[in-house]
């Protein structure tokens, strides 16, 4: 089963929980009122063993207060020792005690002159422990602000970091997508070229075939001479017995109409197109 925050009761993290060091119960970092830099870069082990929940800090009983500034604080009482046995008297006030009474005065018993500073020594005591109470505060603070600017900066880094670890995946990105368009563009280009060099050997060989077409064409070209420029030769045309020239002549113009598409009519096909039958 699952351990739970026994402040918000949710299910607890492996690494950003503490143990109060009295109730023995479980808190997260959060519940804890602890930052996650503070926990895991200022506090040592010792520090974490022992720490104590605000429950349990509630129920400790506080220390005395009786040494405050304000209130003088009480001194002890004094042991039966030889010095204590001193008596201790004020000067005296009159001036017109001469040095002969005061001489008188210090040889009755074992008695000490002493000067009355209780009071300057009280305001004294007071204003050292105000000044310790304001350095404190001035130390504590300080030790705040340091804490402080050190997560401040170790936020700032990390919010770089991260800038600058997205900025480099979209540059790598980009350069590979620019990297593979221009492999493409390679390929097409290649690709290309040898479709121009194709066209460029199937067009010579055209050139060549062209060539030899002209210089065939020339070869077997035959000049017309007079005598044949209107000479026609006609086979298979069947012919009637004793049939006169004038049918002869329109069943040539019908058969030369039905299958040539060609209209001879008013020429006398036989005589000007020298037309032999066989």
């Amino acid at each position: 089963m699952e351990s739970k925050c026994a402040g918000c009761l949710q299910v607890l993290p492996n690494k950003e929980k503490i143990t109060c060091k009295l109730c023995k119960k479980t808190y997260d970092i959060q519940c804890a009122n602890i930052t996650i830099t503070h926990f895991n870069k200022v506090m040592t082990v010792a520090q974490k063993n022992s720490w104590n929940c605000q429950t349990c800090k509630c129920k400790i009983p506080k220390t005395g207060n009786i040494n405050t500034p304000i209130r003088a604080p009480i001194e002890s009482q004094p042991t039966d020792s030889e010095e204590n046995n001193v008596t201790l008297r004020k000067l005296p006030t009159n001036s017109n005690l001469d040095i002969s009474s005061f001489q008188d005065l210090s040889v009755l018993g074992d008695t000490q002159y002493l000067e009355d500073k209780e009071t300057p020594l009280s305001t004294t005591k007071g204003v050292l422990t105000l000044e310790n109470l304001s350095e404190m505060i001035i130390l504590r603070l300080r030790e705040n602000n340091q804490s402080i600017i050190a997560e401040i900066q170790n936020t700032i880094q990390i919010e770089i970091n991260k800038a600058i670890a997205k900025m480099r995946e979209d540059i790598d990105r980009k350069t590979d997508s620019l990297f593979k368009e221009n492999e493409q563009r390679l390929e097409d280009i290649e690709i290309i070229n040898k479709k121009i060099e194709k066209l460029n050997i199937e067009n010579e060989k055209l050139r060549n075939e062209i060539k030899g077409l002209n210089n065939q064409k020339t070869a077997k070209h035959l000049t017309c001479t007079e005598s044949n420029c209107k000479k026609i030769v006609l086979y298979g045309f069947p012919e009637h017995y004793k049939e006169p020239d004038y049918d002869q002549q329109y069943r040539l113009i019908d058969l030369c109409r039905e299958k040539l598409n060609i209209d001879l009519t008013g020429f006398n096909v036989i005589s000007e197109l020298d037309l032999q039958l066989f």
